[in-house]
């Protein structure tokens, strides 16, 4: 598969940003790489289109680790197994909300 480029993007929507590096196909993130969020979760593995999709390690803010496949985005989850660390919100600080470039691990991905 040939990629366009290896790099890294900043992504935002307002108010909020986050960190992609790794390979992109036709200006999307496509093949391997690794998003940072806002939140302090991040996503490291397979992409597809934009979207989440291969095999990945997702880390949530508490440190909680999952490693399994992801497809159109979502995590691909065995009948019976839950998503996440039981209880956990998002939570924002004030400097994840800043639009100045300072934090370069805010990303608008982490609501979803």
């Amino acid at each position: 598969m040939a990629y366009n480029r290896i790099g890294t993007s900043d992504c935002s929507l307002p108010l909020l940003h986050c960190r992609y590096e790794g390979t992109f196909k036709d200006g999307q993130r496509h093949g391997y790489g690794a998003l940072y969020y806002a939140t302090g979760a991040s996503y490291e593995g397979e992409w597809q289109h934009e979207q989440k999709h291969g095999q990945g390690v997702f880390t949530f803010e508490d440190g909680t680790v999952f490693d399994c496949m992801f497809a159109d985005d979502q995590a691909v989850l065995k009948e019976g197994q839950a998503w996440g660390p039981i209880g956990l919100g998002v939570k924002l600080r004030v400097h994840d909300l800043l639009e100045d470039g300072h934090n370069k691990q805010a990303c608008p991905c982490a609501l979803h």
